[in-house]
């Protein structure tokens, strides 16, 4: 069985090949950037050649993008976006057409990417061509069973409440069904329509195999537990300090009894 694991964060992408057949540590695993980070770069070489740059795609981590995207707007910039593309930067398309950028239908895109005053940058938390090419000159071949993914996803938010604090109501939900940690990962057939950037994740990988989803968060606590020490500890308070985000449980076994 051969399972490719893969961790988006704001940065980097961390991502192991599972092969049952081998020894963990033989096991081929990369560190890459993010697919974020990566139309952060190629967003500034189509404004340092004079492109309008075009985003089409899926919903993905928008870091750090629309940040410098904004400085480019309010200079006089254009921008031009797809609407599933644009729910990369906010999940409230009115909003970021206040802010300066131009929404076109799929089919007005596929006519735009042709000009060769438009740079088209695709959105998408996992670019599994490229990964299956570097894959295969590493000498693993093509064959891919199944996938496990973790994003952060803060799903869409009401206007009334900030992504954060949206975030914590959906753990909040998950905690009240039965408090375990498996209840925060899911099949592509269990997703929960909230979690807008776990589907487009599932909607970039082949429908035909297997795949389990959950948020960074939990899937980092998740993993500390595998560690020998924190195994054989029944109660601990397990901490995941990322780039941009910092998560703590208090677990008793694999139960949680709170969380900050």
């Amino acid at each position: 069985m051969r399972i490719l694991c893969i961790d988006v964060g704001r940065g980097t992408q961390d991502i192991l090949l599972y092969d049952s057949g081998k020894r963990m540590e033989n096991c081929s695993s990369l560190i890459i950037p993010s697919r974020g980070l990566v139309l952060e770069n190629a967003f500034r070489r189509a404004l340092a050649a004079g492109k309008t740059p075009l985003f089409w795609g899926l919903n993905m981590g928008g870091f750090p993008i629309f940040k410098h995207a904004q400085d480019f707007l309010r200079q006089g910039g254009r921008i031009l976006a797809t609407p599933s593309a644009a729910k990369t930067f906010n999940d409230d398309l009115q909003h970021l057409q206040q802010k300066g950028i131009e929404l076109v239908s799929t089919r007005e895109a596929e006519k735009l990417k042709k000009s060769p005053h438009i740079e088209a940058l695709e959105t998408k938390d996992i670019d599994l061509e490229t990964l299956a090419a570097v894959l295969e000159q590493l000498g693993e071949g093509e064959r891919i069973d199944g996938f496990a993914v973790a994003v952060q996803d803060h799903g869409q938010a009401p206007p009334a409440l900030s992504d954060r604090e949206f975030r914590f109501t959906q753990h909040r939900r998950l905690l009240a069904a039965s408090g375990q940690i498996s209840d925060f990962a899911f099949s592509r057939e269990q997703l929960p329509p909230v979690f807008t950037r776990m589907k487009a994740v599932a909607a970039s990988l082949p429908a035909d195999k297997p795949l389990l989803l959950m948020d960074t968060g939990w899937a980092a606590i998740l993993g500390a537990l595998e560690d020998p020490v924190v195994s054989t500890t029944r109660r601990k308070l397990v901490l995941n300090a990322g780039n941009a985000h910092t998560l703590a449980a208090l677990l008793e076994g694999e139960s949680i009894l709170g969380m900050w």
